[in-house]
């Protein structure tokens, strides 16, 4: 079955719709558009932030609404054929399909639907590999690189790519000898099957195959990534390696291992990385080294931040860090290093959803230009800060950090409560030192009200954007699993907080996150706010640091493989446990 995929540009593209897709997985899958932040709607249920929206025409104009459609999309939107891609399962369009009564057979009878206008399409003349309703025999179409040079033979500057290749974004840099250079980034094209590991290891998983191979589809977006980054190399270089980060799910997927011992318990590593590979069907691009894998969900992205921060990267003024330090790489998936020293360490790891990357959210976005990410009390009330210091006149949306920030001023002006309740000043309590006059805090208060189209509580900032009760039980999960994680780690080394001597956040957080919020929101404890560290991408640093100097690598391998993974979820009262940590308090 065929969807006719309109551009707000006019540009089309006929998709095949294969049963047990979701449309936004049949669409974004297909290669062909550039994959906007998703959120984990067909994989856990959430569908808030209508990023996969959809506007159906021809013969699917009549395709009945959902409660969530109107929830999410509102009235006038879904009355304009509006709805929510990632909630529909390609089997019932064509159900809808076989309904439909089209005795003109005109052209705008077809099944067609209109992409959001963020939506472009990144390349007319990619292959991909074809989404079918049975089999898995069909070969790959190499990945091809285009030079950008007149002559190629003229690339005589060696040079090597380090990748940071992330469940959300692919970072990267060039470096020829070390020396400082720009990093760039892109969404990762696996965004198409769902924003969490799990759901691109549902897609991937061999029981799968019969709803079209989304393990062949999985990789080659994966080698194409690679391959347009190859692209932007500058003329007079050749890339001789590419040294990738990554989790071990990222990891299989761009190399086209099965997936199979990370999909159910008892979760199984069959491939530890540490290794050179030549990826599968594209044998012109580099070779490629993947940093080792620790277990099966603490990947190589801890591994290289933890190279960036022992073996002497830029992660933090180029200082080394000192034992014992916990090192926190934050993202869709929490991955947490307790370093006790040269030889013992213990990981651990929890999922975190796609939240602290501004996705699930009401009004979240990835941090980018335009994006507020954070906020500062001012005489006035609440002041935006945007990405990069740079104002915009209307704001793209609200960061991760952002909500935190937000999270912690209401917090500390008695409008939330540490259950994550909306309170108001009459009925909380005011603290016993406001940072704020009173008229001023009862203005603020006066912001609370319900969400559009929805019975959800939320408190309003301005101009369209809210927190709503539902985003802040999303962010509670969030620190009720990264609360936790600190606090075993800690007890199962015989440690306490205060004897860590530094706390490395990277990952989502890395870069924009205040310390203080983590603080006042109970991630962390107060002792440790003066060694917190905003360690930024230590997973690219990393990289690039074992691209330079590969000498380290065996001496990271041998470090990887004496690291010890604690199950935090397999623990006997795990969920007690959990449930007690959803305060925002340590």
């Amino acid at each position: 079955m065929r969807i006719f995929v309109t551009t707000a540009k006019g540009e089309e593209i006929a998709v095949q719709a294969v049963p047990g897709y979701s449309l936004a997985q049949a669409v974004y899958l297909s290669g062909f558009f550039d994959v906007p932040p998703l959120c984990s709607g067909h994989g856990a249920g959430i569908s808030r932030c209508g990023r996969c929206r959809m506007r159906f025409e021809g013969l699917l104009a009549a395709f009945p609404a959902s409660p969530r459609d109107m929830a999410v999309l509102g009235g006038q939107a879904v009355r304009e054929g509006w709805r929510l891609a990632c909630r529909i399962d390609c089997r019932e369009l064509a159900r809808h399909l076989e309904q439909a009564d089209d005795p003109s057979g005109r052209d705008e009878k077809r099944a067609g639907v209109t992409l959001p206008n963020a939506v472009r399409i990144v390349d007319r003349n990619f292959e991909p590999a074809p989404l079918r309703g049975g089999g898995s025999g069909a070969e790959l179409p190499e990945v091809l690189r285009v030079s950008k040079d007149a002559d190629a033979g003229e690339r005589t500057r060696k040079t090597t790519l380090a990748v940071d290749f992330g469940t959300t974004s692919i970072c990267w840099k060039f470096s020829a000898d070390r020396e400082d250079s720009a990093d760039a980034r892109m969404v990762n094209p696996q965004m198409g099957a769902g924003s969490d590991i799990m759901s691109r290891l549902a897609l991937a998983h061999p029981a799968r195959e019969l709803f079209g191979s989304g393990r062949e589809r999985l990789r080659v977006l994966s080698a194409g990534a690679l391959s347009r980054i190859l692209d932007t190399v500058k003329a007079g270089a050749r890339t001789d390696e590419i040294v990738v980060a990554g989790n071990p799910a990222m990891m299989y997927l761009l190399l086209g291992k099965d997936v199979s011992g990370l999909c159910a318990a008892p979760y199984k590593l069959d491939y530890r990385g540490g290794t050179r590979e030549i990826l599968p069907a594209c044998p012109n691009l580099p070779p490629c080294w993947i940093c080792p894998l620790i277990s099966p969900f603490v990947g190589g992205d801890i591994s290289a931040g933890y190279a960036s921060l022992v073996f002497g990267g830029r992660a933090v003024a180029r200082s080394r860090a000192q034992y014992p330090f916990l090192l926190a790489d934050l993202g869709t998936n929490g991955e947490f290093i307790l370093a006790l020293d040269e030889r013992r360490a213990l990981a651990a790891s929890l999922p975190l959803g796609p939240a602290l990357e501004g996705m699930g959210l009401c009004c979240g976005s990835e941090a980018r230009e335009g994006v507020i990410t954070g906020f500062q009390l001012a005489p006035e009330g609440l002041r935006a800060k945007f990405f990069k210091n740079k104002p915009v006149e209307q704001a793209q949306g609200l960061s991760a950090t952002a909500y935190l920030e937000l999270l912690m001023h209401l917090l500390k002006l008695g409008l939330v409560d540490q259950d994550g309740h909306f309170k108001k000043p009459e009925a909380a309590g005011l603290p016993a030192e406001t940072p704020l006059p009173l008229p001023l805090i009862r203005k603020l208060a006066g912001r609370l009200g319900g969400a559009p189209a929805s019975s959800e509580a939320a408190w309003h900032i301005a101009d369209n954007f809210y927190i709503s009760s539902g985003d802040i039980e999303e962010i509670l999960k969030i620190k009720a699993a990264f609360s936790l994680a600190v606090k075993t780690l800690v007890k199962e080394a015989g440690l306490t907080c205060g004897s860590l001597r530094a706390f490395y956040l990277a990952g989502a957080l890395g870069s924009f996150v205040t310390p203080q919020a983590l603080a006042v929101l109970g991630f962390v404890p107060e002792e440790l706010l003066s060694r917190l560290v905003p360690a930024g991408n230590t997973a690219l640093d990393g990289a690039a640091l074992l691209a330079g100097k590969p000498e380290l690598r065996e001496k990271l391998i041998q470090w990887a493989a004496l690291a010890h993974t604690l199950s935090l979820a397999g623990q006997e009262d795990f969920h007690n446990r959990f449930t007690e940590e959803m305060r925002f308090r340590f």
